[in-house]
C-alpha cells in the first residue's frame, strides 16, 4: 500500500486556499450574516382595537407617610406624636371594546389605611394608637374615539364615580417613533356636599426602548374650583414589561409622587395587565377554575 507523507508539498498550498476561501464566504455571505444579528424592532404603531375583545388591569399600589405633631390633652397636657400611615390600593380596571370607535370601562378601587401613633407626654408616659380604616369605590366609564384614523386619534370620555361624582374628558395622543406624546383635558362635578368642581390638565411622554420595554411618564395638575383652594400636582413614572414581544400580557412598575394643600406624598405600585382577550373565552376559563 502507498504511503502518503504529511509534509509532501504538493498539497500543502491547495488546503490553505481552500480554508480561507470558506473563511471569505462564511463572514460574508448574506444569509448567514443576517441571520446571527437581532431583528429591528417594528415601527411604532398604535394598539389596535377589535369589537368584542376584553381588556383587564390589575394594580396593587402602597402609599406610606409619616411624620412628627404637637397637641395638647386635657387631662395629660402637652404631647409629641410620631406616626406612621401605611395605605394599601388595589385596583382593577376593565374596558370592552364595543367596536372600533366605542368602548365601556368599569373598575373597582379600594384603600385600606392603617395609622400607627407613638404619643409621648413630658412626664415620661406614652401611649401605642392604631387605627384601620378601610373604603371602596366603583366606576363605570363610556369613551368614544372621535377620528381613529387621525394622527392624533382625539377621544371623549363620560365617568361616572361612586359616591355619586361624574367626570368629562377630552384627550389626544401623537406618535413620533419611538415616543409617543398625549394631552388630555377634563372637569369632575360631585353630586354629593359640598358639591365640588374640578378642572384638570394633564400632560404624558412614553418612550418604547424596544419590543418588549416601554416608559411612560405624566404629570396631572387638578384645580378645585372654588374660592381660595390650592392646586394639586402629581407627576408619575411607569415602566412596561411584555411577558411575550407583540403579546397582551404586561407587567408594570409605577413610582408617583404628588403634592397637595402643601403636603407632599409618594407610593410604589405593582401592575398585570391583560389586553385584547376574547371576552366570552376568557369568562368561560375564569369560571371553570
Amino acid at each position: 500500500m502507498p504511503q502518503y507523507n504529511s509534509a509532501a508539498t504538493g498539497h500543502r498550498p491547495f488546503n490553505w486556499v481552500l480554508m480561507l476561501g470558506l473563511l471569505v464566504v462564511i463572514m460574508f455571505e448574506p444569509s448567514t450574516a443576517q441571520t446571527s444579528l437581532p431583528e429591528p424592532v417594528d415601527p411604532l404603531k398604535r394598539p389596535e382595537v377589535t369589537p368584542g375583545r376584553l381588556s383587564v388591569g390589575l394594580t396593587l399600589g402602597y402609599v406610606p407617610a409619616g411624620g412628627a405633631a404637637f397637641g395638647y390633652d386635657e387631662e395629660m397636657g402637652s404631647y409629641t406624636d410620631d406616626y406612621a400611615i401605611h395605605t394599601l390600593t388595589p385596583d382593577l380596571t376593565l374596558q370592552y371594546a364595543l367596536s372600533e370607535r366605542l368602548s365601556l370601562g368599569g373598575g373597582f378601587s379600594s384603600s385600606y389605611r392603617v395609622a400607627q401613633t407613638l404619643r409621648r407626654y413630658p412626664d415620661g408616659g406614652t401611649r401605642y394608637l392604631e387605627e384601620g380604616s378601610f373604603s371602596f369605590r366603583t366606576r363605570a366609564a363610556l369613551t368614544y374615539r372621535l377620528d381613529p384614523a387621525s394622527p392624533y386619534d382625539p377621544s371623549a370620555s363620560l365617568t361616572l364615580h361612586k359616591p355619586w361624582a361624574v367626570g368629562f374628558s377630552a384627550s389626544a395622543s401623537l406618535l413620533r417613533d419611538p415616543v409617543v406624546l398625549s394631552a388630555s383635558i377634563g372637569f369632575d362635578h360631585s353630586f354629593m356636599p359640598p358639591y365640588a368642581n374640578a378642572l384638570s390638565l394633564a400632560g404624558g411622554a412614553g418612550f418604547v426602548a424596544n419590543d418588549r420595554v416601554s416608559f411612560n411618564l405624566n404629570v396631572l395638575l387638578t384645580q378645585p374650583l372654588s374660592f381660595a383652594a390650592a392646586p394639586g400636582l402629581s407627576l408619575a413614572f411607569r415602566t412596561g414589561y411584555l411577558l411575550e414581544p407583540g403579546g397582551g400580557r404586561e407587567l408594570s412598575f409605577n413610582l408617583n409622587a404628588s403634592l397637595k394643600n402643601g403636603a407632599a406624598s409618594f407610593g410604589l405600585g405593582l401592575g398585570y395587565h391583560l389586553r385584547e382577550l376574547d371576552a366570552r373565552t376568557w369568562l368561560l376559563t375564569a369560571r371553570a377554575r
